[in-house]
């Protein structure tokens, strides 16, 4: 009769190839700097989703749910003006600019 062999559980696999300590072949190297660039884009994917989020919510408001009733059109073209310059500026990095932090607190 032959022994069946357990698999080594993966998250003992996982500490291994992240752990620089441990001594590696090419393809573990290879493994865990694949890892890392796979958590780095997870973490900066969840980011975007949640920046997203916030602009749907913003986007939903204005168009249906009477975010620019009572406001005059110079107030609402700065609610939408707002709302562009804050996707335009998120997507460029450009956030803590001067100009756009400026242009998110002007009045109309």
């Amino acid at each position: 009769m032959s022994e069946q062999r357990k698999a080594t559980p993966a998250e003992t696999l996982k500490r291994r190839i992240v752990d620089p300590c441990i001594p590696k072949s090419e393809a573990e190297w290879w493994a865990h700097r694949e890892i890392a660039k796979q958590r780095e884009e997870s973490k900066n994917l969840r980011a975007e989703i949640e920046r997203l989020r916030a602009d749907a919510a913003d986007i939903a408001t204005i168009a249906h749910s009477g975010g620019l009733t009572g406001l005059s059109e110079a107030e609402a073209l700065v609610a939408i003006r707002r709302l562009t310059l804050r996707a335009w500026a998120d997507r460029h990095g450009r956030t803590g600019s001067r100009q756009v932090r400026s242009a998110l607190e002007a009045k109309p």
